[in-house]
């Protein structure tokens, strides 16, 4: 009896459950199409934060994945770029067979790459673009954006190649030789052509 009473109850439970979820659904709809007009109105902010109410609200919807990369393409548009690489790299690994995800693989390295600082400072962002860019290639060979990402590896390769030839050049001129020369064999050691 109290087997057959708690089932009646489950029932009830997915009955109602099933009753509210087109309302709820309509509900994100509307939601997800007013972030996606303030996105394409160029109004980031709000946009981000819808995209971000639906991802908050509602981790079963079906509307999860485009708010996702909404939220990072509004990080990125608003040149957050910090917050964006990570929001990216989460789309990349939840959702690695999605058609969107080389344009979150791309994305993440341009993040990195407008992000770099000046020659003399830390190069980790020149770094990281380079390997994203290249990870992109590998993962997405016939792309559109290859050639482009091809271009901004070479840039990047040169760019840190420069940066370690200031900092020889640097200890150079403190008469730090050994110093010099250590940078200057890292130098030829991983960057042969520059």
């Amino acid at each position: 009896m109290r087997k057959s009473a708690n089932l009646v109850l489950l029932l009830a439970a997915l009955v109602l459950s099933a009753c509210a979820t087109p309302e709820k659904r309509l509900e994100t709809l509307k939601s997800f199409n007013k972030a996606n007009l303030s996105f394409a109105k160029g109004k980031f902010e709000p946009a981000k934060k819808r995209y971000q109410n639906i991802l908050d609200a509602e981790p079963d919807s079906p509307f999860r994945i485009h708010a996702m990369l909404g939220v990072a393409d509004s990080y990125f548009m608003e040149k957050e770029y910090y917050l964006a690489v990570p929001m990216y790299q989460r789309f990349i690994e939840l959702y690695p067979l999605d058609d969107r995800t080389p344009h979150a693989a791309f994305y993440e390295g341009m993040a990195y790459y407008l992000d770099i600082f000046k020659m003399e400072r830390d190069q980790t962002n020149t770094e990281n673009a380079s390997k994203a860019f290249k990870k992109f290639i590998a993962a997405y060979p016939n792309q559109a954006a290859v050639p482009f990402a091809k271009e901004k590896i070479i840039e990047l390769e040169e760019r840190l190649a420069e940066s370690m030839y200031l900092i020889a050049k640097f200890y150079y001129g403190v008469d730090a030789f050994g110093a010099c020369i250590g940078r200057v064999d890292d130098l030829l050691l991983q960057h042969p052509g520059s």
